[in-house]
């Protein structure tokens, strides 16, 4: 007489076959809810005023510029090139805080008009001496208001349309500073 086989033996390859099924069956939707949620519920632009001033976790923030620049340096003290179709932008940002790490852990990133986000801190500026990015001057005794410095690549077919400055405490409320007309 045969060995009996129990339940779990008998059935293990269709639970086996449970698992990528259900993964394929939820997790779309799952992603799907996490993209809806982060696009329309995590972020809300905080307003600026008809002055350029943006009050901010405590401090507030006015965009001063952002224009295509060239004297970035290197660590040797020669002019910094960028090559392969790309442009070297300066944000110059000022803020009125009570001491100069008010806004520490901030991130500065630049917006192009197709809606694509840049970052400040992009490998192609690695051997370009540039302040460190972010909402705090080199002069940690800076008295305020003090402005900052912010790098950014873009490629010369992109133009700025805003500067975005975000913290993760102040999350989902982050600043967007229209650029241009």
């Amino acid at each position: 007489m045969p060995a009996v086989r129990g339940w779990w033996r008998r059935n293990l390859w269709g639970l086996l076959a449970l698992v990528p099924v259900f993964a394929l069956a939820v997790g779309p939707s799952a992603k799907e809810g996490i993209d809806r949620f982060n696009r329309f519920e995590t972020y809300r632009p905080i307003t600026v005023g008809a002055d350029g001033w943006a009050d901010f976790a405590g401090v507030r923030i006015k965009l001063v510029e952002v224009t295509p620049t060239t004297d970035a340096k290197t660590f040797g003290g020669d002019p910094f090139v960028l090559t392969g179709g790309l442009t070297l932008w300066r944000v110059t940002i000022t803020i009125e805080a009570p001491s100069t790490n008010a806004l520490a852990g901030c991130a500065v990133k630049l917006e192009d008009k197709e809606g694509r986000i840049y970052g400040s801190d992009p490998s192609e500026v690695d051997a370009a001496r540039l302040p460190y990015p972010g909402c705090m001057p080199e002069d940690d005794k800076a008295p305020p208001p003090f402005q900052v410095l912010n790098y950014f690549v873009m490629p010369e077919s992109a133009s700025p349309a805003a500067v975005r400055i975000t913290r993760s405490t102040e999350t989902p409320r982050y600043i967007r500073f229209p650029v241009g007309g």
